[in-house]
């Protein structure tokens, strides 16, 4: 959840590449994604994201625009909705 509410407010993140995670953030436009237990690697991630402020903000503001639009909450139960319609929908014809 934590990858999702920074990205919700305009925050690139940078995470490990584990199970979930590449759901939830797009490497090199949302946050950086890097290989398991690579912390030299996640250091010196953070640190270009601190100093790259272009870069940071041109990602934080894809953050924020991916995360309204795939992971919206209304959005979400109105896919949800369509899809137990169009289970509903076959059963009702058997």
């Amino acid at each position: 959840m934590v990858y999702l509410e920074a990205q919700s407010c305009g925050l690139p993140v940078v995470a490990f590449e584990t199970t979930g995670v590449p759901e939830v953030v797009r490497n090199g436009s949302t946050g950086l994604l890097l290989p398991m237990n690579q912390m030299d690697d996640y250091v010196k991630s953070i640190d270009g994201l601190l100093k790259a402020e272009n870069m940071r903000r041109r990602m934080g503001r894809a953050a924020a625009v991916y995360i309204r639009q795939t992971h919206d909450l209304n959005n979400n139960y109105r896919k949800m909705e369509e899809k137990l319609l169009e289970i509903a929908a076959t059963f009702s014809k058997s």
